[in-house]
């Protein structure tokens, strides 16, 4: 096969690293979503409906090519839960394969260990409330979880984080 390159262009470029391209773990459509998402600025937003409508892949193709990303370390998917107990997720993309283990979060993830609280449902129609509020009292007073080692998040295995929101 002979290649033909058009000349280099000055702006609106991505690079992205052939290491990555032919990673051979990977199926052409992870590599596709993952240059695409690479290609994107930093701290871009996106949900999968949104990758799907930009090409002719489905919704689930697309979310087939995350969760591939996610086995192979080029994405890490981060739940927290908020004060009111609303759960949500980040996603880390990385323009190189890094560990996702909880031992190596990316730098702007809370390091702090999640809480499990009851839900705040109001009052409940059955059931005996004061039971509610005294567990919930013996929740406030249990000890808290020490805090995940940090690791070393100066190595350059960090190197480009780009959250997406993926549903």
């Amino acid at each position: 096969m002979t290649i033909i390159r058009a000349e280099r262009p000055n702006a609106r470029f991505a690079i992205i690293r052939n290491e990555v391209l032919q990673d051979e773990r990977l199926s052409f459509r992870a590599r596709g979503v993952l240059a695409s998402i690479l290609s994107r600025p930093d701290n871009w937003r996106c949900s999968a409906w949104d990758l799907a409508t930009e090409g002719r892949e489905g919704r689930r193709a697309i979310l087939t090519a995350l969760t591939e990303l996610e086995t192979y370390g080029y994405l890490q998917r981060v739940r927290k839960q908020d004060e009111g107990g609303k759960w949500s997720t980040c996603t880390y993309v990385y323009d190189m394969p890094v560990d996702n283990s909880v031992d190596n979060p990316p730098k702007s993830v809370d390091k702090k260990a999640t809480e499990v609280r009851l839900p705040n449902v109001g009052l409940p129609n059955a059931g005996n409330s004061t039971l509610l509020k005294d567990l919930d009292k013996e929740l406030d007073k249990a000890p808290k979880p020490p805090n995940p080692p940090q690791g070393d998040l100066s190595t350059p295995q960090v190197r480009k984080t780009l959250p997406i929101l993926c549903c």
